[in-house]
Formats: C-alpha cells, structure tokens, sequence
C-alpha cells in the first residue's frame, strides 16, 4: 500500500499528497522517495538559518516591527520551499497568517505580543514536526505531548491543535489508524474555537484518511466534506483542495457511485490546473489521471479510459525522471483488447515487449 497524503498542520499542510496514489501530503510520497532523501539532506544544512528567521520574525513582532516580520516569515516561507521542508513552510504560513490577524486587531488594546514562552513553544511544535519527517517516531512523540502539556496550561488551541495532529500523524504512519483517529478528533475539538479555517480543513481531512484506511468510508466523507467545507473559505491552499477532492472521489467509488467519484476527480484535477507556476504538480496530475482511468475500466468506460492513460503518459513523459511506460502501455493494451482492437492491443504489447529487452 502507498503512503497516503497526509496533511500537515500551518497542503505535510501538516495534509497526505497523491502518490500513486494515496495531505502529506502533501503530503506523502511514495513515488517521490529519491526527491525526499535529497531534500532531507539540505534540510540538515539549513535547519540553522530557517531558525534564525523564525526567531527574527517573532522579534520583529513583538517589538510591533509587523513589516519586518512579515518579510522574515515570506523569506522562510521562501527557503522552506526551495528545500522541501514541510515544518518550515508549515510553521511560516502559520505565522504569516497570525501576523494577518494581528494587523485587523491592532487597535485592540488588550492585544499582547507574544512572549518568549510562546516563540519556545512554536519552536518546540516544529522540532517535533522535524523529528517525525526524520522517522524519530518516539522522539517526536515526547516532544509532541511536551509542547501540548505547556500549550494546554497556557490555553494556546491553535499549538494545541497542532501538537494533536502531529501525534495522530506519527500514529499514522505507524498504521495505527484508531490512535490517529482519537488524535485528530481531539485536535478536531481543540480547534472549534479557532478563527482560521485552514487548521480544522487539514485535521478533517486527516481524520477522513483515518477512517478511510479502517474501511468506515461513511465515516470517511462525512469529514472529507468537512474538509472540503472549509478549504472553499480559504483560497490560499488549493493543493489541500486538490487532496480532499482526490480522497473523496476514492471514498465514492468504493461506495458504488462511479459519476460521483469521476466529478470528484475531475474537480481535483481542474484544481492541480489552476495552482500558480511555482508548484510543479504534474506527478500529482498524472497519478490522479490513472486513478481516474481505473475507475473507468472498472465501469466499462473502455474509451474513457483510454484516453485518461494517454493523457496520463503525456503528462509523464515531460517529466525529469523516468515515466512508468511499460506500466502505462500494458494497460493500454488491455483496454484495446476488450475494447475489441486487438490490432492497437497488439502494437502496446509490442512496446512493452521491446522495452524489457533494452
């Protein structure tokens, strides 16, 4: 089984991202495991200076400098992205998106800057979240519930949340789908409370993979929709769209409701479309196409799914690393064949035929 995207809290947006697929993602990425090595090499390298502008970002605002930390946080939010680092651009897109609401409130004379104490425990949430990328499992754990053991005392529920999510998270990956379930919910009614509608999408969206990979699909897009709900308030994460749309199209089709699950797939594609420049979302885009392609072959849409193989293979072929072809031309293949053209059938096999004699 893949790993599924998963959602990190701050689309890991702590969500798990379309590997082959299975908000990660996020993220999340099966089919990614060359890339993510790499970057978690060059996030050894630059732990250092992502600390030094989450530090100067949070100093910035406490001495009501909100353009400076504005700058520090886009700048971190820069870098995590060039290296891959989900905890650094979760936790910069969660600061920018305090220094928002801090901007509205200004007036409000009961307004405090953070204290240390509160920076510490930011901090303290992204270490964690960096212990788990590096498979730390129970080190991220301890330093997971200390954070959540100062949060709650200090009645912080957006940190709250956050250390909730990352432990159901880590429960996750270790398969153990009814502890991230209890989690989530958890980080669900810690988060009631919050504004922001950005932390609640990616923990619904969680805990519908939770229940999604303990078969309970009911249970599953009732809180997909939930996710989907609250991604619609908030343009900023169209990639956590993309993901929920993905899931839930999965949780259709293994309820029978094949125009549901195609409608939702298409939506997440349209999504993926519609992202700016900067993400290359094509390995996504393509792994979605195939998922879309199965759900055809398994309704007898032959030509539908023809042509979402194709458009699948296109999309791989622009890619740097080497497209799954013979896996591709195998299927094309089959669908030919019971699409009763044995003539294209038997061109695909040739190509898969000559391809495993190089």
């Amino acid at each position: 089984m893949e790993p599924p995207p998963m959602l990190f809290s701050s689309a890991q947006t702590q969500v798990a991202m379309c590997s082959s697929p299975a908000v990660s993602t996020y993220p999340r990425l099966g089919e990614r495991q060359g890339a993510t090595a790499v970057a978690r090499w060059w996030q050894l390298f630059h732990l250092s200076p992502c600390s030094r502008l989450y530090v100067q970002g949070w100093q910035h605002q406490a001495q009501g400098q909100l353009v400076g930390a504005q700058r520090a946080f886009q700048e971190l939010l820069g870098m995590g992205r060039e290296i891959g680092h989900q905890g650094w651009m979760i936790a910069a897109e969660q600061a920018i998106a305090a220094l928002s609401k801090m901007a509205i409130n200004t007036s409000n004379a009961d307004h405090q800057p953070l204290t240390p104490q509160d920076i510490e425990a930011a901090e303290q949430c992204n270490r964690a979240a960096v212990l788990h990328t590096q498979g730390d499992w129970q080190a991220a754990i301890q330093a997971y519930q200390q954070v959540l053991s100062f949060a709650t005392q200090a009645g912080h529920r957006l940190a709250m949340g956050r250390c909730l999510n990352g432990l159901g998270l880590i429960y996750f990956d270790q398969q153990q789908f009814a502890r991230a379930e209890t989690r989530f919910r958890a980080a669900i009614a810690v988060l009631e409370e919050v504004p922001v509608s950005h932390p609640r999408a990616i923990v619904h969206h969680n805990l519908g993979l939770a229940y999604y990979h303990q078969g309970q699909h009911q249970h599953a897009q009732t809180h997909f929709q939930a996710a989907l709900e609250l991604w619609q308030q908030n343009d900023d994460d169209c990639l956590g769209l993309a993901l929920t749309l993905d899931y839930l199209g999965r949780v259709y089709a293994q309820q029978g409701d094949a125009w549901l699950a195609l409608g939702s797939f298409e939506a997440a594609i349209d999504v993926l479309n519609d992202l700016s420049t900067d993400q290359d979302v094509r390995p996504d885009a393509a792994a979605l196409l195939m998922q879309i392609a199965n759900l055809c072959e398994q309704t007898r849409h032959f030509y539908l799914a023809i042509a979402y193989l194709q458009s699948a293979l296109a999309i791989y072929q622009t890619l740097p690393f080497v497209a799954p072809e013979i896996v591709i031309w195998q299927r094309l293949s089959e669908l030919y064949s019971k699409a009763g053209h044995p003539a294209i059938a038997g061109y695909y096999a040739q190509q898969v035929v000559q391809s495993r004699q190089y």
